[in-house]
């Protein structure tokens, strides 16, 4: 009886491990509820020192339902203009001190997501975009470890939300990271504006292999015992 408890504590721990150990939402007010508008611009974010929790947007804000857009949850989101740089887009730091010794031994995945939304009256399409950026230091503001950015086409003339998401194995040393939402300017219209409700930025821990080793253990030791 005894050694059955035993295995079913190993069950429960390994369904919490595997196939990842995800963790919560990670980003302040993903769903861009707190109604700031503007908000305060990247650099100001980024610099001197990075500020956890705080978005920052290149021009935009928080915003409530616009005559063709409802957000996709909640009674805000977040509305972005094109400024003539390469990107209109949003970010947010992130500490990664947390899971400092999972990323160093390579355990560590970072999911990063969020739902767009855009109207443009043309045929070819708005692209989106999630990028993410990983930093050694709460300072070191531009001097990425790591960076990489992903694109997508988004329907055009219709109003409806769009999700994307992308999975980036967080490098070794990172203990900051800069997730990023926007879309790439020279395919949006200018003055047109562009929507993105509903973020998200998880951590995974993936399990490594000695606790897998444990757990089919236990499975096989709860099946010899019936």
């Amino acid at each position: 009886m005894r050694r059955a408890k035993a295995y079913l504590v190993i069950l429960v721990a390994c369904t919490l491990v595997g196939p990842g150990a995800a963790h919560a939402n990670l980003l302040t007010d993903p769903s861009f509820e707190m109604g700031v508008d503007p908000l305060p611009t990247t650099l100001s974010v980024l610099t001197p020192v990075f500020s956890p929790g705080v978005w920052g947007a290149e021009l935009g804000g928080e915003v409530g339902p616009s005559p063709y857009v409802s957000p996709h949850s909640g009674n805000r989101m977040a509305r972005l203009f094109d400024d003539q740089v390469l990107y209109a887009e949003l970010l947010q730091p992130v500490s990664l001190a947390a899971y400092g010794t999972a990323i160093d031994q390579g355990l560590a995945t970072a999911n990063v997501w969020g739902w767009f939304n855009v109207y443009v009256d043309q045929p070819a399409p708005v692209y989106g975009l999630i990028g993410l950026d990983f930093y050694a230091e709460q300072d070191d503001w531009p001097n990425a470890i790591a960076a990489s950015v992903a694109s997508f086409a988004i329907p055009v003339a219709q109003y409806d939300w769009h999700f994307f998401d992308r999975i980036v194995t967080i490098p070794y040393g990172a203990r900051w990271a800069v997730p990023y939402f926007g879309f790439v300017s020279s395919t949006l219209p200018d003055a047109t504006p562009a929507y993105i409700d509903d973020a998200g930025f998880v951590v995974q821990i993936i399990p490594e292999p000695g606790i897998w080793s444990l757990c089919l253990a236990a499975v096989f030791g709860l099946v010899r015992r019936r």
